[in-house]
Order: structure tokens, then C-alpha cells, then sequence
């Protein structure tokens, strides 16, 4: 872990890879070396998992915490998403405002 850089996790392009890449880095330590914000954070009851949406300079990233593996994913969205449940409808696609409507 402390041969990795953030430059270089920031250059692989294999999403699974790079989420092994930041655990053995460390969350927090690399949210920091890279000057993330937080935007917003819930707990989205529909996936079970606690988000944080988070902004470096160039990036926004959907962070979400997996309650049965306890593995943390960061998903890139884009720039002009402010909010974890805007994030959540960009990646689903708008699946995830469906299902809430129909329950």
C-alpha cells in the first residue's frame, strides 16, 4: 500500500481494480490526498447502503458503503450532480425513481 500513489489509481482505468487499489490505500486517506468535498450523504433505504457524494477538482464520485460485504464503490457521475438521489437516477437511469413509485 504505501508503493501506490493516487496518481497512479487515478490512471486505472479498471473500475474493481481501482476500488482495490483505494482500500489498500485507504478511504479517508485518499479522499483527503485528493481534496475531496462532500456534497451530500444519506442512507438509501431502497439498496440498503450509506452514500456520500464527493467532489475533487476534476470528479464526482457516488460513494456507497455495501452493509453485507462492508466494500466501499465509488461511481463517477457527472459534474452538475449535486445530491446523492440525483446521482443514484443518473445511473440507474431513472430506475431507481420508478421503483420508488411503484411501492
Amino acid at each position: 500500500p504505501e508503493s501506490i500513489s493516487k496518481e497512479e489509481i487515478a490512471s486505472t482505468a479498471n473500475v474493481e481494480i481501482r476500488r482495490i487499489m483505494i482500500e489498500q490505500y485507504g478511504w479517508r486517506r485518499y479522499l483527503k490526498d485528493v481534496g475531496a468535498k462532500v456534497l451530500d450523504r444519506r442512507k438509501n433505504d431502497i439498496e440498503a447502503t450509506e452514500e456520500v457524494l464527493a467532489r475533487t477538482e476534476d470528479t464526482t464520485l457516488l460513494l456507497c458503503a455495501c452493509p453485507s460485504t462492508a466494500k466501499v464503490f465509488a461511481l463517477p457521475v457527472p459534474m452538475e450532480i449535486t445530491s446523492c438521489r440525483a446521482a443514484q437516477l443518473w445511473l440507474s437511469g431513472g430506475l431507481s425513481e420508478r421503483v420508488v413509485s411503484a411501492s
